[in-house]
């Protein structure tokens, strides 16, 4: 199965963007559309963060940006919907309490040629975004995303190359190789260290933790003052989401089915990349 679609047209910069079929209620857009190519029947929805100014007849940088992008795709209609309906040009305005339900579109997803997951890459709205990807699971064959050069994804339309790549969002094991990244409490060294031989004999290649500040490594904090920790406990959380987004899927170290505050946000983190999550030990979802 091929992991990317190969673009079918040149990029048209001069195509104009007329959105139509909108719907607004009470400063909330539940739905716009846009026609980008008359000669094709495709379909695709486009699901963001939240909407800004498009409407009836106006178009903004980010349905202009995507609309372009997937010409190129051969697609002849857009649907934009977004993870909250709240229309701001800034995201602190979204009201979180006006978050879509997605299954309130599911007539238009199951009809739709491609699913484009648009939404970006900031660690925000994980709740929300872990939602979507469960429910979008289903059509998971037909779930797309925007990928930049530095393999960065999903890509916010305002952010994107019309070069980048259009890729599934959800991991396919098609490598010879898959990459695997090691998550859990580093209490658990030993665990972390079968784990990694267990999965390299067979056939992963394995990302793990730099070091256990739980369990041998603690002289690494000796003499750092509070603010070098903070900022060296941070590098390292962050350090290990880069690990994540290397990775085909994560291995959860999950002894006792324990699962710190860290590593569910690493979880969360990768469910909203559309990478694949598995546990050493069963675990009972919260």
């Amino acid at each position: 199965m091929n992991n990317k679609m190969q673009p079918s047209f040149e990029l048209n910069d001069k195509l104009r963007i007329i959105p139509h079929d909108c719907v607004i209620v009470d400063n909330m857009r539940i739905l716009i559309k846009t026609k980008i190519n008359e000669v094709s029947d495709k379909k695709a929805v486009v699901i963001g963060i939240n909407p800004s100014i498009a409407c009836e007849g106006k178009s903004d940088t980010t349905l202009t940006k995507i609309s372009k992008y997937l010409y190129q795709y051969d697609i002849g209609e857009l649907a934009m919907i977004n993870l909250f309906e709240t229309i701001s040009t800034d995201q602190a305005g979204i009201d979180f309490n006006q978050e879509c339900t997605l299954e309130k579109h599911e007539k238009l997803l199951e009809e739709a040629d491609i699913i484009v997951v648009a939404w970006g890459t900031e660690d925000k709205y994980l709740d929300a975004k872990d939602s979507a990807f469960r429910y979008l699971l289903k059509w998971q064959d037909k779930v797309y995303c925007i990928q930049d050069k530095r393999g960065n994804k999903p890509r916010h339309p305002s952010r994107i190359a019309y070069t980048d790549e259009l890729v599934r969002f959800y991991a396919h094991e098609n490598k010879k190789y898959p990459v695997v990244t090691l998550c859990g409490s580093t209490r658990f060294k030993d665990e972390f260290m079968e784990a990694q031989k267990k999965l390299t004999l067979a056939g992963y290649i394995v990302i793990s933790v730099g070091l256990f500040g739980h369990s041998g490594d603690e002289e690494v904090w000796e003499n750092m003052d509070e603010g070098t920790l903070t900022k060296t406990k941070e590098m390292l959380d962050d350090m290990h989401k880069r690990k994540i987004d290397m990775a085909d899927e994560i291995y959860v170290i999950n002894v006792g089915d324990y699962i710190g505050d860290s590593t569910k946000s690493e979880i969360a983190y990768a469910k909203a990349h559309g990478i694949k999550v598995k546990y050493l030990e069963t675990h009972k979802e919260d």
